[in-house]
């Protein structure tokens, strides 16, 4: 009897396309096997590998069918697909790739995904989010031959998705469309100076006023209080916002658009022990001589000492754009809202 038929002669009843090629001498032949087809439809095998060994004596041969000894039958259980994700008021579902087994393989993520996304499109499903660990990040390339793409990605995770429902357009928003930059204005009353820097590692030579960009979940005014101190040395209070602008195509901004606030403070100390690693240059400088600057300041800076110029002068409640802390309408949430003084 020849070894096709030896091996159909044992259970006959899951096929199995895979070529075998053994020397003369050998004595086994491992057959790793990952998609069975059972009753006419196609399964994958819980565990994706599936080994036999069978007693050749040499030549080349390829088998078509394989026993099921040993091997648990998928079903259409929970194992089949990926973890439970969580569904959002848009109908989108999140799933946690953390949650899956530290031994699932990329077969085994790959058969889970096929599965699933069969099963989220019979529920209609607008939109699936794959929450990926970094130390699961090898499946990403399994996700994106399924359609998904990056939204973002920060430290220790990555954010795919995938939008499912063909009729209509992908509404999702974008991420992170601008980033927060923030700088002060510290003016000293009794000199008529207003604190200035260089910046160290910027392309222009300019003078302008201290800032940076805002951390998550900074308010502007700590950004302004921050950013002041750590360049230059110098305490101050916040009072108001000034000015802000906004600016597409920033470059090193990663693409994203940035708003620059300018904002109104006091100082609180007056000698400056300037960061050396950010700023070449500081000083205090006579707002007067900064607005008369024409070479050595920007358009945004030339603007602002005008600003504040009109404001020491006819008074700044016809410059600030103040704030009031509010209620917001979810629960135990406050935030700021920036205006101009009510009459």
């Amino acid at each position: 009897m020849s070894t096709v038929s030896t091996i159909r002669g044992l259970i006959g009843h899951s096929k199995l396309t895979r070529s075998c090629n053994t020397s003369a001498f050998s004595t086994s032949c491992r057959i790793s096997v990952t998609r069975l087809n059972i009753n006419g439809k196609q399964k994958w095998t819980s565990n994706s590998v599936l080994s036999v060994f069978i007693p050749v004596l040499g030549a080349r041969f390829r088998t078509d069918v394989l026993p099921l000894i040993g091997v648990r039958k998928m079903s259409t259980g929970p194992d089949t697909i990926l973890p439970a994700g969580q569904v959002d008021k848009h109908n989108g579902l999140t799933v946690d790739l953390g949650d899956l087994s530290q031994d699932c393989s990329d077969l085994q993520f790959n058969s889970l995904l096929t599965e699933s996304l069969l099963k989220w499109r019979r529920e209609g499903r607008s939109c699936i989010w794959l929450k990926v660990p970094i130390h699961k990040s090898a499946f990403i390339s399994s996700a994106a031959n399924s359609g998904f793409l990056f939204h973002h990605a920060e430290h220790q995770m990555s954010l795919l998705k995938l939008w499912l429902n063909t009729s209509s357009e992908d509404r999702t928003p974008r991420f992170a469309t601008h980033q927060i930059g923030v700088s002060g204005m510290v003016y000293r009353e009794e000199t008529k100076e207003i604190l200035v820097v260089k910046d160290k590692n910027s392309q222009f030579s300019y003078w302008k006023f201290p800032g940076g960009l805002s951390d998550l979940e900074e308010d502007i005014a700590d950004t302004a209080e921050r950013e002041i101190l750590e360049e230059t040395g110098i305490n101050s209070e916040f009072l108001s916002i000034l000015a802000f602008r906004q600016q597409h195509q920033q470059p090193g901004a990663f693409g994203r658009s940035d708003i620059f606030v300018v904002c109104r403070l006091k100082p609180l100390t007056f000698d400056i022990m300037h960061c050396e690693n950010e700023i070449s240059h500081c000083k205090w400088m006579s707002l007067e001589e900064l607005h008369a600057n024409t070479t050595d300041i920007s358009p945004i800076t030339h603007r602002m000492c005008q600003i504040m110029l009109h404001g020491i002068k006819h008074g700044f409640d016809n410059v600030d754009i103040r704030f009031k802390e509010m209620k917001s309408v979810y629960k135990g949430l406050k935030y700021k809202l920036y205006h101009r003084p009510l009459p």
